[in-house]
């Protein structure tokens, strides 16, 4: 993989995990009664946020496949462990703690209005199910793509015809049937797609420009993403419209992101650590947003500028929280990324 194709996949990275901590910060669902515009504001947002998780199931497969072959089984187990499965378990131990903790504090419960559902009795089964570190269902997915990875690669790597084909079944078996958005199938089209890219789009590691550039091109898919992004706001997110929307918006959006030539900008030093803001982000988000409202108020106005300010302060606090950890505790936290 060449160094701007690299960059361009950092970029892309930190652009998914902005999107994600803007989607959880989202105040919509504490305000009453809010009006149209407030309610449109937030929609919209949480709708273009949505193409960062199936993006980052695409360019994670894309990843993973480039240089995958049958002989390699054992070691991408061994790079899968170092990079997902212990990070996972750090993780959920860490929250289940946490959360323990948290709840054991007078008045805590009243003043955050958070539930602790987590039974020490069944931790091992919190763990396995994700319940103890929010938003880890995701590696979770990504742990179980990895155990089935040579049954997947046998399969992917027949034809591209029979590629297509089996995309097309399993989106259409997806839009037939709910099997709830943190489950592995739900995710399958997206991923088979970037599976495909890494097995036969080689030129995907070394071009950096995979569309020729024109104005016209690039104003012409900034109009579809948003198109895409305004329609796509009229239903429901368990909608077939909205899971189409899932499966789709990540190749539009990286058609605008590759138009954009993103790899030209300046790569900085806190964009390679997308996986830990992306792990340690929710608990963050929740106690920063309750404080800003506990001082200003549900006013619905006054939750837009809750909700950039959420934003701002959670990656100011990630930020103090990495600097330390690489200072003071460089092992723990290269063991919590995975060494990324």
């Amino acid at each position: 993989m060449s160094n701007n194709v690299s960059k361009k996949i950092t970029h892309i990275n930190f652009i998914l995990i902005l999107l994600i901590v803007m989607l959880h910060s989202s105040c919509l669902r504490f305000l009453e009664n809010p009006n149209i515009f407030v309610v449109y504001v937030y929609k919209m947002i949480n709708v273009l946020c949505d193409v960062s998780v199936p993006f980052f199931f695409l360019m994670s497969a894309y990843l993973f496949y480039r240089n995958y072959n049958l002989s390699k089984v054992n070691d991408k187990y061994k790079s899968r462990l170092k990079s997902l499965v212990i990070p996972y378990f750090l993780w959920s131990i860490i929250f289940f703690v946490y959360y323990s903790v948290i709840a054991m504090l007078p008045g805590i419960e009243r003043v955050f209005n958070v539930e602790f559902n987590l039974n020490i009795k069944n931790i091992f089964n919190n763990i396995l199910m994700a319940n103890c570190a929010e938003g880890m269902w995701f590696v979770r997915d990504l742990i179980l793509y990895t155990i089935f990875s040579p049954i997947i690669y046998i399969l992917m790597s027949k034809s591209k015809k029979l590629n297509y084909i089996i995309l097309l079944l399993v989106f259409i078996f997806n839009l037939f049937f709910d099997f709830g958005y943190s489950n592995p199938i739900f995710w399958l089209p997206i991923y088979l797609l970037g599976v495909h890219i890494g097995i036969y789009e080689k030129r995907v590691d070394n071009e950096v420009e995979l569309f020729k550039f024109s104005k016209m091109k690039l104003i012409l898919s900034i109009l579809s993403f948003y198109l895409f992004v305004q329609v796509t706001y009229f239903f429901n997110e368990t909608s077939k419209i909205y899971y189409i929307y899932r499966m789709i918006s990540p190749i539009l959006l990286y058609l605008v992101l590759d138009l954009l030539k993103i790899y030209k900008i300046k790569e900085y030093k806190i964009e390679k650590s997308s996986f830990f803001i992306y792990c340690i982000h929710l608990p963050i988000i929740k106690i920063v947003r309750k404080i800003l409202f506990l001082l200003f108020g549900y006013n619905q106005y006054i939750s837009l500028f809750i909700y950039v300010s959420t934003i701002i302060i959670t990656f100011f606090i990630i930020f103090i929280i990495i600097h330390l950890l690489k200072k003071h505790f460089k092992k723990l936290y290269e063991l919590l990324t995975g060494s990324r």
